[in-house]
């Protein structure tokens, strides 16, 4: 299979390595890197290409999109930042009849995080005793905050606690409201992403973290949704790539 990589900083180096290891072929696309195969989306750059990766900046996300789509190309898609845009993408996929499929995380460590939450969540959703929150620490070059996995997070709690129907994200100046999850983020030093779901009780506190160790993990994740999305039509998310893996 031959790639597209669009965004050719440290998360597209790190996919080049992975296809290469994976047996794949890849061409790389970036205006701001001089190492980069080409500039920019076009009928040249992509045209030889089976998939194409996105991972670049929340305000060229929808653009790069509406672009590969009008190729034909199945997409993708692990920036984050442009989920407010999401109907939008959705009509742009349904009219190309591409294959996309998008991930706040693509760690598969990570998407199974999403699921032991859910689990864990439910477990508790009759403990009222048990508050829940959540923060997490990113490296000073995130682009956004909070982080798409940190949103993703929040709805699986608001999906299976029916008392919380809310996520906060800003700085509280106030108490939060019973109904209401905040789950926090920080910004600095060089940590790729630690998340942690917090449920909290006067007697005691159960903590359930995710700590990247590395960029390889995203990589390898987006790599192997290439390898899922090449030949199917629609809109899917990471969630259909770990169903397919754990057979359900």
């Amino acid at each position: 299979m031959k790639l597209a990589i669009i965004g050719y900083g440290r998360m597209g180096h790190e996919i080049q390595d992975v296809a290469m290891e994976r047996g794949h072929s890849a061409v790389t696309i970036d205006p701001n890197r001089s190492d980069a195969d080409f500039v920019g989306i076009s009928a040249d750059s992509v045209g030889g290409c089976d998939v194409c990766i996105d991972f670049t900046h929340p305000s060229s996300a929808v653009k790069n999109i509406g672009l590969i789509a009008s190729l034909k190309k199945p997409l993708v898609v692990g920036t984050t930042g442009w989920y407010d845009q999401m109907l939008q993408v959705r009509e742009i996929v349904d009219k190309s009849g591409i294959g996309f499929l998008w991930s706040p995380n693509f760690s598969i460590g990570v998407n199974l995080y999403f699921r032991i939450i859910s689990a864990t969540a439910q477990i508790f959703n009759n403990f009222n005793d048990y508050d829940v929150m959540g923060y997490e620490l990113h490296h000073n070059g995130k682009a956004d905050s909070p982080s798409g996995t940190a949103i993703k997070i929040s709805q699986v709690l608001i999906e299976n606690l029916k008392r919380k129907d809310t996520a906060v994200y800003e700085m509280l100046n106030r108490r939060p409201a019973p109904e209401e999850v905040h789950f926090a983020s920080i910004r600095g030093g060089s940590n790729p992403g630690l998340h942690t779901v917090v449920f909290d009780s006067p007697y005691d506190t159960i903590e359930v973290s995710h700590q990247n160790r590395t960029r390889r993990g995203l990589a390898v994740g987006s790599v192997m949704a290439a390898e899922f999305i090449k030949d199917k039509v629609g809109f899917f998310d990471i969630e259909d790539l770990i169903s397919d893996i754990i057979g359900e």
